[in-house]
């Protein structure tokens, strides 16, 4: 194992004492209404494997050909203070980087992370067999879709988003930690980052330090849930449900989002 995953002993507790993300082999649209929608997380396997996009988007050269000019095109790019976390950490800035510098800048194993949230872009989008997994009238929402391409060791720390999610595993692994909305009072949501109170105060990496644990001390109190993501494999995040991801190799991951469909509520935790 690489030196950052040495350091991260809290995080590994953490996953040791967790429930195991339950797998769904192929998708059955009425289990998953019954027993997940709004409910509980997934791991969705046999679906996404077959795609283009998990075959092709290791190969960057294939990525930077797809996209044409727009691959030179500068694009937002996170960077980290601490080399770690990203985000949602107060430590984040962002910088400037086409897709080709940031596949560059990944290939050559770089020590600085980076992160990239790129469009996905049409020529990408067709290397996607997009799941029928919504209902008859909702649909995907591109305004908070994505292509996340990073280096190794990146997190993003603990957090709920108000959609429904998938994440979309391309290329790389990624460990992922959940929590249920209903353990929020466990959680010590940020209230000091305007806007952020979706983030969480807590560290994994460092929850197991004394100091933190007497800050935190209901913590203890939460059940994590973990999956970990190979390439193919995609994870449902109900919406408000927590989660902290790291990357275990450098990793290229699409997030698919729609919203709350008209006959659900947005959990207490998030009003």
């Amino acid at each position: 194992l690489s030196g950052w995953w040495k350091t991260m002993s809290s995080h590994s507790s953490i996953v040791g004492e967790a429930v195991k993300v339950k797998s769904m082999s192929g998708f059955d649209r009425t289990t998953f209404e019954e027993c997940y929608r709004n409910k509980r997380p997934l791991i969705i396997t046999d679906v996404a494997s077959s795609w283009p996009a998990v075959s092709k988007w290791a190969d960057f050269s294939y990525l930077t050909s797809a996209v044409g000019e727009k691959a030179k095109e500068p694009q937002r790019v996170f960077t980290s203070d601490d080399n770690c976390h990203f985000l949602a950490n107060k430590g984040v800035t962002v910088a400037s980087m086409s897709l080709e510098e940031v596949l560059d800048h990944i290939s050559s194993k770089d020590s600085k992370k980076i992160y990239l949230r790129a469009p996905l872009y049409p020529e990408l989008k067709a290397d996607i067999e997009f799941p029928k997994i919504t209902r008859d009238e909702e649909s995907f929402s591109d305004d908070v879709s994505g292509v996340w391409i990073g280096s190794e060791g990146n997190i993003t720390p603990l957090h709920y988003d108000l959609w429904h999610g998938l994440l979309v595993q391309a290329v790389g692994r990624k460990s992922v930690v959940l929590y249920s909305p209903d353990e929020s009072s466990f959680l010590y949501q940020d209230m000091s980052l305007t806007g952020n109170s979706h983030v969480s105060q807590i560290d994994l990496c460092t929850i197991n330090e004394p100091d933190q644990k007497r800050r935190f001390s209901k913590f203890s109190e939460a059940t994590a849930y973990h999956a970990v993501l190979s390439p193919g494999e995609i994870l449902y995040i109900p919406p408000c449900w927590w989660h902290d991801v790291v990357s275990l190799d450098d990793c290229i991951s699409v997030t698919i989002r729609w919203h709350l469909g008209n006959r659900e509520s947005v959990h207490p935790c998030a009003l």
